[in-house]
């Protein structure tokens, strides 16, 4: 299958190239696992998807052996040949959570490029649970709530996370896992109103992750919140499950 990403440049799954819709340059030629990688991705854009089931859908299903180190290298070089096509920001990590393709709008084309047909993409702004994206995989849900629990199960495949508190509410303890943003008092306040909006169960004692990532691009600049909530008796009791939301926003 070939797509169209941001009506400029086409990934060819079939034959693992990448290539610019409008130019007669050589496409560039992807190993095989970068191909899976890439479109897994784009087939999945504008959704979280978590370490665990990549290396589930990339390596393990296709009898290789995962690791994080390999899983970051993968992802930086298909940052490194998106930049050499124009695209600097379409492929953002989530700390502590995984990977996002985050395309304006993609494509399905036909091979004389005289058809197309929209694949689904999520639209922005948007805000999805995490719990949605695959709803048949339950043990993979309880596997990305324990990671996003922070330092309660944290597992060797993980470096360790930045981790601040910022607030209290109730009984919910507020941290943040973002070491590069400005924690000032409007962030503080941004992330008390998710979490009051949210209708998180603060009565119960419980940790809150929450984080903000910028990027900024020429005409505009795009956020992404993310919030998590984990009671601490669920984690105590080796049932963790964790509420997780985020939201993908464009400012002018």
């Amino acid at each position: 299958m070939r797509f169209l990403i941001n009506n400029r440049i086409i990934f060819d799954e079939d034959n693992s190239t990448l290539e610019l819709a409008e130019e007669n340059l050589e496409p560039v030629t992807l190993t095989t696992i970068a191909n899976r990688l890439l479109a897994l991705l784009v087939k999945n854009n504008g959704i979280l998807i978590s370490r665990d089931f990549i290396f589930s859908t990339v390596w393990d299903d296709h009898g290789k052996t995962a690791s994080n180190s390999n899983l970051n290298n993968y992802i930086a070089s298909l940052r490194r040949t998106f930049a050499g096509l124009g695209e600097n920001e379409i492929l953002v990590t989530v700390p502590r959570q995984g990977f996002m393709f985050t395309a304006d709008s993609i494509h399905s084309v036909a091979d004389n490029m005289t058809q197309d047909e929209s694949v689904p993409a999520a639209p922005l702004p948007v805000r999805r649970r995490c719990d949605a994206i695959l709803p048949k995989v339950t043990l993979l849900f309880i596997g990305i709530a324990l990671v996003l629990a922070g330092v309660y199960f944290f597992t060797e495949r993980y470096d360790t996370a930045y981790q601040r508190q910022i607030a209290s509410y109730k009984s919910c303890r507020v941290e943040t896992l973002n070491a590069s943003e400005r924690i000032d008092e409007r962030y503080i306040a941004d992330a008390l109103e998710r979490l009051k909006s949210r209708g998180f169960d603060c009565d119960v004692p419980a940790t809150v992750y929450y984080s903000r990532l910028t990027y900024h691009y020429t005409n505009y600049k795009k956020l992404i919140d993310f919030i998590s909530y984990c009671p601490k008796h669920r984690v105590k009791n080796m049932d963790a499950h964790c509420e997780d939301e985020f939201e993908v926003i464009n400012e002018g």
